[in-house]
């Protein structure tokens, strides 16, 4: 029947743009630039997805969506300290949370340039890739290839 057809249509059409709100690709410049966040509604516990804008930074592969904007005016440099909260999914079909520093309800502290131990986890280079980005107070999600995380293999 036509009416079931043109409502499967409109549902369709409303998925994708709900879709389109929540996931937003590379280059769509309809999408606001700062956005709202949330947790799906299938995956409660994450990842996070955003409506905002996504670009890219000057790491190849690594992208950025901003959550809530920052209150600061400059980026940090390097060297520079930033006391930051993270949490950590792996970007396949598990989705799995890889790490939180709320696990822990203490900031973790992030010397820019150094990847090194903090006693508990050892930060990888894309971590401080991503921070030169931002702002203080700035909330961001970021899209990172294995290239700059653990490596394809998770080390």
């Amino acid at each position: 029947s036509a009416s079931a057809s043109a409502s499967a249509s409109a549902s369709a059409s409303e998925a994708e743009q709900r879709r389109r709100k929540w996931r937003p690709v590379l280059g769509d410049t309809s999408a606001p630039m700062v956005g709202e966040f949330k947790y799906p509604v299938e995956k409660p516990l994450g990842p996070v997805v955003c409506s905002s804008r996504m670009v890219a930074t000057q790491c190849p592969g690594v992208t950025k969506q901003v959550m809530r904007a920052g209150t600061g005016v400059v980026h940090p440099t390097e060297r520079a300290t930033c006391i930051v909260h993270y949490d950590m999914w792996q970007l396949n079909p598990s989705e799995q949370e890889v790490w939180s520093t709320r696990q822990e309800a203490e900031p973790h502290q992030v010397i820019l340039g150094r990847i090194e131990r903090d006693g508990k986890k050892k930060h990888h280079a894309g971590l401080t890739e991503c921070l030169r980005t931002m702002l203080a107070g700035e909330r961001a999600l970021f899209h990172l290839p294995p290239s700059v995380c653990y490596g394809e293999e998770g080390h």
